[in-house]
């Protein structure tokens, strides 16, 4: 399963970055979600998260293996990762994001829980089915 996003619909609430820092961290804090809304007005917003590639070049470009693939979501691991950033600067989504205590963060569909998708009022998230 992936994560779907459909810009026309995105009425740029943050519901999904606040529910998202709030299943990692327990504060609501658009600062500290794996997602974030890109406003591009007077465009539709954009959306960065990670699409959990398949040969994902943020993976190759770690070399503390602090990245890992596990069912086709890749999980950053916080105890091997040194925060060089080298990941950061391969992912070509701006998926990986450096938080307020200069440690990174990226998305992990809340251990399959999806819980952004929950809480988008518009259904602008949602969760992609096999092949789409």
């Amino acid at each position: 399963m992936k994560l779907k996003f459909n810009t026309d619909i995105c009425t740029e609430c943050h519901s999904c970055e606040l529910s998202c820092s709030m299943a990692h961290y327990d504060v609501y804090n658009t600062q500290k979600a794996s997602l974030r809304i890109i406003t591009k007005f007077p465009d539709s917003p954009d959306l960065a998260y990670c699409r959990h590639c398949s040969d994902a070049l943020c993976v190759m470009a770690c070399k503390f293996d602090a990245l890992l693939v596990e069912n086709q979501v890749i999980i950053l691991d916080t105890e091997k990762c040194v925060n060089c950033g080298m990941c950061q600067d391969a992912c070509p989504y701006d998926a990986i994001f450096k938080l307020p205590d200069d440690t990174y963060f990226k998305c992990d569909y809340c251990k399959g829980e999806f819980k952004c998708t929950k809480t988008c009022a518009t259904g602008a998230l949602s969760i992609a089915k096999e092949g789409e």
